[in-house]
């Protein structure tokens, strides 16, 4: 007989529990008292089956608290004696849970704890019932494995939550539910911003560079202000240029009055007074020459100074230099005066933006005409006005060249 040492009840051999107080025999503990529990014995003097417990289904002697097996409460959980013969009682032998780690007969399908599925062996047929206690048959019956009913209060199959990830247990939406789904989304209307244009950043070396979108009706380019930026350009007003859109069209307004804005030329343009146009990086203003502009004689001292012959010329072109001041002036004369690196009527050999024969200045009747000679950088003429612009126009703002596209 084992003496518990938590209340000192005798138990009998083989408990692994104490019969009155529920401690695990072995361990050592100061005894205590527990309150005895009255068992009904009936008339006659004949002692009472023992109570047999509902989570291992273990037969008890009359007069235990606690199952001497599994160390549940028999005062809670007592089963008439009739349970013990029961076919549906499972063997003795325990598993761990998997989600708890608390013991569980080995015929349950889910832990008498927490309801967690079990991962054991196939249950076979009931073992058999002999003197009171259940002996487990010999050999697993091969018909196909029961799953066995969980104990009293544990959630059946049905209730038992899933474990995280099952698919099996999550709601899966129907073909119709997704159709529907798909449905309301595409008809959903979807509202993007139009876009007007786009302007790309030219790199020196011809490859294109960044782009931006435009997608307001009104889009100004700047060191500081606008939709687009420079800050490292000190040859850029604050807002330097404007581009609105209206009507389909696209329309450029200088803002800034120091270097103003450049447009490549597609092809020959009239030259009006004052009108600058750009060669290499060469900057030339156009001036008509009039009565006032032609020589006068002049005499000192009753002597007519001595010069060259005077020419009649039609104009004239003056270079401006970065400080706003001329540097050469040249008197136009011959019908037609081209600019080059190496060839024309005027060359500048030191400048490597320039082609070879670059650009003409041709005498027209009314108004002088400037032409591009097919050069490799092109030749670029200020705008004074609003300019309406085209696809695949380059303008120069400053020391940037960007390119439209509508």
């Amino acid at each position: 007989m084992a003496t518990c040492t938590h209340c000192g009840q005798g138990n009998r051999d083989g408990a692994v529990f104490c019969q009155g107080c529920g401690q695990r025999l072995g361990e050592s503990e100061s005894p205590k008292v527990a309150a005895p529990v009255s068992v009904a014995v009936p008339a006659g003097g004949a002692s009472a089956p023992g109570p047999t417990c509902a989570s291992c289904g273990a037969l008890n002697a009359p007069g235990m608290n606690f199952c001497k097996m599994c160390g549940s409460s028999l005062v809670v959980s007592a089963a008439p004696a009739a349970q013990a013969a029961s076919p549906d009682l499972a063997s003795s032998h325990r598993v761990a849970c998997p989600a708890c780690h608390k013991l569980t007969p080995s015929g349950f399908s889910f832990c008498q704890h927490c309801g967690q599925r079990l991962g054991g062996p196939a249950v076979g047929k009931p073992a058999a019932v002999v003197g009171g206690k259940a002996a487990v048959a010999a050999t697993m019956m091969a018909e196909p494995p029961v799953p066995a009913t969980p104990p009293a209060g544990m959630p059946r199959p049905s209730d038992a939550v899933a474990p995280l990830g099952a698919a099996s247990e999550m709601p899966r939406s129907t073909g119709a539910q997704n159709t529907m789904k798909a449905d309301a989304l595409s008809a959903e209307p979807v509202f993007e911003e139009a876009v007007h244009g786009t302007l790309v950043v030219v790199r020196r070396d011809g490859s294109d560079g960044d782009s931006v979108r435009i997608k307001a009706s009104t889009f100004d380019i700047g060191r500081t202000e606008g939709g687009l930026h420079f800050g490292d350009d000190i040859y850029l007003a604050e807002r330097h240029a404007r581009i609105l859109f209206s009507g389909g069209k696209a329309t450029l307004r200088p803002l800034d009055t120091v270097n103003g804005v450049y447009l490549r030329l597609r092809g020959p343009i009239e030259l009006h007074p004052g009108d600058q146009f750009l060669v290499g990086k060469e900057v030339i203003r156009w001036e008509p020459v009039g009565a006032e502009g032609g020589d006068v004689a002049v005499i000192e001292h009753g002597v007519r100074v001595f010069g060259t012959v005077p020419r009649e010329a039609w104009g004239r072109l003056r270079q401006i230099t970065s400080s706003g001041t001329t540097r050469d002036v040249w008197h136009l004369s011959r019908p037609d005066l081209v600019l080059g690196r190496e060839e024309g009527d005027l060359t500048f050999p030191d400048d490597e933006f320039m082609s070879r024969r670059h650009a003409a200045v041709r005498r027209g009747a009314t108004h002088p005409k400037l032409e591009d000679l097919n050069s490799s950088n092109g030749t670029f003429i200020r705008i004074r006005a609003d300019h309406e612009l085209k696809s695949g126009d380059l303008l120069r703002l400053g020391d940037q060249l960007l390119r439209v596209e509508l």
